[in-house]
């Protein structure tokens, strides 16, 4: 059976465009690789899993640049994502995968076109990590759905009667997982990696409780902030006003009127040289992290980097996406891949996972977060023994190879109803 996986590297984890431009005598095949050392296209052992099992797996990226370079290539024209017609066509897969690439989710249309056009297909599956946006119509056609909690279940079902948790994992094979792992020198007592929440709707509660937890604790952050800027360019008042006004204005103008007057009002009592603390108090506006807490907060970490600041960590932090009810993002799986104490929200929907006494630390409030930081600071031996557990765990039981395996399963199953 082979499986054509369609996915997408965000541009938080890796400039792709840039990188293909600045390196241009690369091949399709070394660009999926690098992707993969960056950070970018996760999980990177997908494929190697789907091999071991037996099925044979090719990744593409659904990203226009790598279109652009695969047509080049392939001596063929570039029409868009029309292109992945020609893609399916020359790979000739039974499976189609698209994963993790729902804002560029092909149309319903162009889901039953390809069941048309080329039958050797024989079922379309979607991965996806957040709940349905949109209209729920927006997910008809797939024959199957994969997502990583049991709520997404509830919420998908409506537009595919074969919808299945397939949880989030540790992105280990076999052989990675029988390698011996030294444990790093623990240089960071409490970190987070990860998007600060600043401008991002999905994020707002996230960016509270960093806001909370790097003033009460010492918290290290490295972060991605699109929308942040330093302390002398806050205080240059021409690349404020510049800053402000084509950037933060307009993104909060599209989302919500009161909080566009809100940041309008915060922008002109800034330049008028009110004090800082006051407007932010009055406007509900926070700038970046990146300005109230400079001293703490680091440019965003990927790839290998990302890591091994993970495993040189005490304690991490782990802040969900504000959607009520789901639990078990990757960071997770993450923090468990590098043995690190996670102290993290939403532990009571991870009780499938792990036991959330023994193997986690969880909290329900900011407040909560940082008892439980002060706690754990001073008992390193307590924060290497619950790491080691959650490891252990996952192990033993949520690695990419086991979670093949159960889309294995599902997958093979419709085969047998569908013939």
């Amino acid at each position: 059976m082979k499986i054509l996986r369609l996915a997408n590297v965000p541009a938080i984890y890796f400039d792709f465009n840039r990188y293909i431009k600045e390196n241009p005598d690369l091949s399709c095949d070394e660009l999926v690789e690098k992707s993969i050392k960056m950070g970018g296209l996760v999980p990177a052992n997908f494929t190697p899993s789907m091999k071991l099992l037996g099925w044979e797996s090719v990744d593409f990226l659904i990203d226009e640049c790598f279109i652009e370079k695969w047509c080049k290539e392939n001596k063929t024209k570039f029409q868009g994502y029309k292109t992945i017609k020609k893609v399916i066509a020359f790979h000739r897969p039974d499976i189609i995968y698209i994963e993790r690439c729902s804002w560029a989710l092909p149309a319903e249309e162009f889901r039953h076109e390809v069941k048309k056009e080329f039958p050797f297909i024989k079922a379309v599956i979607l991965w996806i990590g957040v709940p349905p946006s949109g209209s729920i119509k927006n997910y008809l056609g797939f024959d199957i759905i994969f997502n990583i909690t049991p709520k997404m279940v509830q919420e998908y079902s409506p537009a595919c009667q074969r919808t299945f948790c397939v949880r989030s994992a540790l992105d280990l094979i076999p052989d990675q997982v029988a390698q011996p792992h030294n444990l790093p020198e623990k240089k960071h007592l409490f970190t987070f990696l990860g998007s600060s929440g600043h401008g991002m709707w999905e994020h707002s509660e996230r960016f509270e409780s960093l806001v909370f937890l790097l003033k009460n604790s010492p918290l290290k952050a490295w972060v991605n902030e699109p929308l942040s800027f330093s302390k002398r360019e806050l205080h240059n008042e021409q690349f404020y006003q510049k800053w402000f006004s084509l950037s933060y204005e307009k993104l909060l103008k599209s989302l919500n009127m009161k909080k566009y007057r809100e940041v309008k009002d915060f922008g002109l009592r800034f330049l008028t040289g009110e004090p800082f603390e006051s407007i932010m108090n009055d406007c509900k506006i926070h700038p970046p992290l990146k300005y109230l807490y400079g001293k703490n907060i680091y440019s965003a970490a990927y790839g290998d980097m990302y890591h091994q600041i993970l495993s040189e960590s005490q304690i991490t932090l782990n802040l969900h996406l504000d959607f009520p009810g789901h639990g078990g993002n990757f960071r997770v799986f993450e923090a468990a891949k590098n043995s690190t104490c996670l102290l993290t929200d939403r532990a009571e929907h991870m009780h499938d996972l792990l036991d959330v006494e023994k193997d986690i630390v969880g909290f329900t409030s900011p407040q909560e977060a940082l008892d439980k930081f002060n706690y754990l600071k001073d008992k390193p031996e307590l924060c290497s023994r619950l790491g080691k557990n959650l490891k252990n765990k996952f192990l033993a039981r949520h690695t990419i190879y086991h979670r093949c395996q159960e889309m294995i399963g599902h997958i093979s199953k419709f085969l047998e109803e569908d013939c």
